[in-house]
């Protein structure tokens, strides 16, 4: 076969594939989405939410809405209400503002299940106030409130918010709530405060006016950090689980700790006041308190101090002031006293070691504190529980 032949025969075999040109009868049907299909969400417009004198706009109605550009609200006006249930609100990144100190807010809801997320909240009284159960807000940045900067109900969740340079508290959640991946820096009372039954998680609080974290009754407070804050670095309620954090350079005590709470695994350093202030019947394990200027660790009554160091603090590495508390398995080195005990408080002092302290004990009578030993004494102590001394 030569050459046009084989072109004359390909030509032919692709007619005979092709489908016929004439169209079906009937009208064309449309084949792609329609525009409510591609975004099936509201956009916030005068028409769609028109606004009033207090507000930009208002979310009437249930349902999925998002900003096309930023909000800019006059004095006294909110720039967002959301007067409905089971709205998401999504910022699109962009920003609503408003001038401090108006009695407005920038977000402001009293509905249950209300969603806000991805954007940039400026100015107002309080930046965003979901005052109902069951809110989220996530992925905010709020900023400059003359009040709080995120304010939730019962039962909310805030996720990886920002709450900057706010004049009361950067995130203020009820009870039952969660702050999980935070940020609050430079607000003008707590950094963080959240009610009973509460967790605080992943969070950063620093240079706040007054805490940096503060909990309710028990709330669990892991791995966050709290440092210059002009207070107490991290404060809980009673019946607390504290884990993994870290406060310093705050200008009192590092953790502030309540009735019958569990510390594992926490820093104190360098804080103005004492590194640990533990309530009644507190357990702290495997912590460390080190360069504190009030002192390392305060124990009042029935606590347990375990398997934990002291280093370099002022006037005491541990101090007990009630009675009954247990100190066991600890390194206390640099400080003038080691341990401060209490008179007739029956405390339990075994198995530590101690070093380059100016004074090992200022041991009240009635308290139980093993002998101690030192590397010349230690292979002729029969006494199981004694304190070596470096």
């Amino acid at each position: 076969m030569n050459r046009t032949t084989a072109l004359l025969a390909l030509t032919s075999a692709s007619f005979a594939l092709a489908g016929p040109l004439t169209p079906p009868p009937g009208a064309v049907a449309p084949t792609g989405r329609t525009l409510e299909q591609a975004e099936p969400r509201t956009p916030l417009s005068a028409e769609a939410t028109p606004g009033d004198s207090n507000s930009v706009f208002r979310i009437t109605q249930p349902g999925s809405y998002y900003l096309t550009g930023n909000v800019v609200a006059a004095a006294d006006q909110s720039g967002i209400v959301i007067i409905a249930p089971d709205v998401t609100l999504d910022l699109n990144g962009f920003l609503v503002s408003g001038p401090a100190g108006s009695a407005v807010e920038g977000i402001d809801s009293s509905q249950q299940r209300v969603h806000v997320m991805n954007g940039f909240v400026r100015g107002f009284t309080d930046g965003v106030d979901l005052s109902a159960r069951g809110c989220t807000v996530e992925s905010l940045t709020v900023t400059g409130a003359s009040s709080n900067g995120i304010d939730m109900g019962i039962d909310s969740r805030v996720i990886g918010c920002t709450a900057t340079d706010n004049g009361n508290n950067g995130i203020d959640a009820f009870s039952r709530s969660s702050v999980t991946g935070c940020t609050a820096n430079a607000n003008g009372s707590f950094g963080i405060r959240a009610g009973s039954q509460s967790s605080v998680i992943d969070c950063i609080a620093s240079a706040n006016t007054g805490r940096g974290i503060t909990t309710g009754t028990n709330a669990v407070v892991s791995r966050c950090v709290a440092n210059s804050n002009m207070d107490d670095g991290i404060s809980t309620g009673n019946g607390a689980v504290v884990e993994s954090c870290s406060a310093r350079d705050n200008a009192d005590t590092g953790f502030l700790l309540g009735t019958g709470v569990l510390v594992d695994g926490c820093n104190a350093f360098s804080n103005d006041g004492i590194g640990f202030n533990a309530g009644t019947a507190t357990r702290l394990q495997g912590c460390a308190a080190g360069f504190n200027a009030g002192g390392g660790y305060r124990l009042t009554s029935r606590c347990s101090l375990v398997g934990s160091a002291a280093d370099s603090n002022s006037f005491f590495g541990v101090e007990t002031t009630g009675s009954s508390n247990t100190v066991r398995e600890c390194d206390i080195s640099s400080s003038p006293v080691a341990f401060d005990l209490l008179s007739n408080g029956s405390a339990l002092i075994i198995n530590n070691t101690l070093a380059s302290n100016t004074v090992a004990f200022t041991n009240g009578t009635g308290n139980t504190v093993a002998p101690l030993v030192t590397s010349a004494t230690i292979g002729t102590s029969s006494n199981p529980h004694a304190n070596y001394v470096r």
